[in-house]
């Protein structure tokens, strides 16, 4: 049986109760099962529906005045992990990525680049917390301290901001690449002799690419950290929801790779 997908038609923010009301009611799921389906179907707002489920959320949601459409599941894009470079090659007429080990590139002219998507993702670390100590008392030995020989481990998660583009090279082949603004080799990229700070440096990257790649879906959060210049970098406790906030990226980028292809 064939699946549906409802996928937005264009960049807005649909309240996540109202989302979740209804694809609760009209599509056959829970309400917290809507809330998860919410946070990891960004701009794919579900792409396992049958046809009726699928034309009644698109139905109440196109009513209240939302760019949504149905397509067929298997019309849009899949992805897998992305790719993490640390440098690549750039100039007037294409970008060339590292392959291999020995630095070997591929070229990927600008018009094959089809989407430049900012996202943050969360670097989780954890560290061993100092040993607890616990004192007792008995009758016989008297007062004694007994040291907790368990590890207990506190998690941190660091939000770093990623520059994700997807490209198509010479041969025909599909690239998904990540550049971590935190590990990025700017020397190799940029050259040397520059004051910039690393993330002023992530900046020009950003916008070379931009400039030079007009065809491309440029998502609204790389426009904006265009505009603001701030940079992310900050740390939390816990894992940050790292599973759900990856799953959550990736979906997007197919929803911009298949608004590239279908512009």
């Amino acid at each position: 049986m064939s699946e549906f997908a409802v996928v937005q038609t264009r960049f807005e923010t649909i309240p996540a109760e109202l989302l979740a009301d209804v694809l609760t009611k009209q599509g056959a799921m829970t309400h917290p099962d809507a809330m998860v389906a919410i946070r990891r179907h960004q701009g794919i707002l579900w792409d396992h529906f049958d046809r009726p489920q699928a034309e009644a959320v698109q139905t109440t949601l196109a009513e209240q005045g939302y760019g949504v459409k149905l397509v067929r599941t298997d019309a849009i894009p899949k992805l897998g992990e992305p790719r993490n470079i640390r440098w690549f090659e750039l100039d007037d007429e294409e970008l060339r990525i590292p392959v291999g080990i020995h630095g070997e590139t591929i070229s990927v002219p600008w018009h094959n680049l089809f989407v430049i998507s900012l996202n943050r993702v969360a670097e989780v670390t954890r560290r061993e917390v100092s040993e607890r100590t616990q004192m007792s008392s008995s009758s016989t030995s008297g007062l004694s301290i007994a040291r907790d020989t368990h590890p207990r481990y506190q998690k941190r998660s660091k939000l770093i901001d990623v520059l994700d583009l997807i490209c198509l090279d010479k041969d025909k082949a599909v690239h998904y690449l990540r550049l971590p603004s935190n590990e990025l080799s700017f020397g190799r990229i940029m050259g040397e002799g520059t004051n910039l700070s690393r993330f002023e440096r992530f900046l020009v990257i950003i916008e070379y690419c931009v400039h030079h790649a007009p065809d491309a879906i440029v998502s609204p959060e790389t426009r904006k950290v265009l505009v603001t210049r701030q940079e992310t970098m900050l740390e939390v406790d816990g894992d940050a929801m790292h599973a759900i906030q990856e799953e959550s990226i990736i979906n997007r980028n197919r929803w911009l790779l298949f608004q590239a292809i279908n512009q």
